[in-house]
C-alpha cells in the first residue's frame, strides 16, 4: 500500500500529460484508501473521502484535457477539493478525526504533496489569489475556536498551504512545503507518543516563532510578496500562533508529569538547522 502511494505520487507529479497525472492521483487515492480502511470503520466515511477525491482529480482530468479558457480555473477548483480548501473543506474534518497518528501524519503531508506540486502548472493568478486569502483569514480565525489537536492543525494547515500559494512559481515554495510536512510529521508523533516538551516546541516551530526554523522560512517569501496578501499572511500566522501558545498553555497547566526525556536530538535539530 505505501509503495502503490508512492508510485501514484510519482507518476502524478512527473506525468507528462494530464491522463497520466489523473492515473497517479487515483492511484495514489486507492493506495490510501487500502491502508486506512482497515481501522476506519465508518463506510461513509471511507465514502465520502472516495468521492470527494474522485471528484477532484476528475476536475483536474477535465482542465487538462479540455484545453480552453476555463481549464485553469478547472484544475485549480480541483486541486482545492482534493487539499481540502476553503470554501471546499467540509470533509476533512470528519475524516481526519477518526484516523490513527500515523494515518493522520501521511494525510496531513504526503497526500498533499501531489496536489501542491500541480499547483506549478496553474496560471490564474486571480484564483490562486483568491483562494490564499480565504484560506488564511478563515484558517486563522477557524483555528481559535479549535479544541481537538486535528482541527488544530486540519486549520492552520490552510493558513500554511496560503503561503505556499504566494510561493507558487519560485523556488520558496520547494523550502517552505519541505520545511513544514518535516515538522509537521514530527510533532505528530510526539503528540500520539505524549511527548509534551518535543511537542511544545514544535508547535512554536510550525507557529513561526522567531528564532525557530519555522520563522525563517516565512522571511524569503516576504520578499516576493504583493502589498495585499503580505498583512492578510502575517495576521493568519499570528492567530495561529496564538492558538498554538494558548494549546501549550493549557496543556501544561493539567500535565502533572513534565521531564526532559522527551526533548529528543530530531526536535533540536529541526528547531534549530543552522
Amino acid at each position: 500500500m505505501i509503495m502503490g502511494m508512492l508510485l501514484g505520487l510519482l507518476c502524478a507529479i512527473s506525468g507528462q500529460n494530464w491522463m497520466l497525472i489523473w492515473l497517479g492521483l487515483e492511484t495514489n487515492l486507492m493506495s490510501f484508501l487500502m491502508l486506512i480502511s482497515q481501522n476506519l470503520t465508518s463506510k461513509k466515511k471511507l465514502s465520502l473521502y472516495f468521492v470527494v477525491q474522485s471528484f477532484g482529480s476528475l476536475l483536474i482530468l477535465a482542465g487538462g484535457v479540455l484545453q480552453n479558457s476555463v481549464s485553469s480555473s478547472l484544475i485549480t477548483i480541483g486541486l482545492a477539493v482534493k487539499l481540502g480548501l476553503i470554501p471546499v473543506h467540509f470533509w476533512i474534518m470528519p475524516v481526519i478525526s477518526s484516523l490513527l497518528s500515523y494515518e493522520l501524519s501521511m494525510f496531513l503531508t504526503m497526500q498533499k504533496i501531489g496536489p501542491l506540486t500541480l499547483l506549478f502548472s496553474v496560471n490564474n493568478s486571480k484564483l490562486l489569489f483568491t483562494l490564499l486569502v480565504m484560506n488564511a483569514v478563515m484558517g486563522g480565525i477557524m483555528v481559535l475556536s479549535c479544541t481537538l489537536f486535528q482541527h488544530m492543525v486540519m486549520f492552520s494547515g490552510m493558513v500554511h498551504v496560503s503561503w505556499l500559494l504566494g510561493s507558487v512559481g519560485n523556488s520558496m515554495f520547494w523550502e517552505y512545503m519541505g520545511v513544514y510536512m518535516l515538522i509537521l510529521t514530527v510533532m505528530v508523533y510526539c503528540w500520539s507518543n505524549n511527548y509534551f516538551m518535543s511537542m511544545s516546541w514544535n508547535l512554536l516551530n510550525l507557529g513561526g516563532l522567531p528564532p525557530f526554523w519555522g520563522f525563517w522560512v516565512k522571511l524569503k517569501p516576504l520578499m516576493i510578496l504583493n502589498m495585499i496578501s503580505i498583512p492578510v499572511l502575517l495576521s493568519a500566522s499570528m492567530m495561529t500562533l496564538y492558538a498554538y501558545i494558548r494549546l501549550l498553555l493549557s496543556s501544561l497547566a493539567i500535565s502533572k508529569i513534565y521531564t526532559k526525556e522527551d526533548f529528543n536530538m530530531l526536535t533540536f535539530i529541526i528547531l534549530f538547522p543552522h
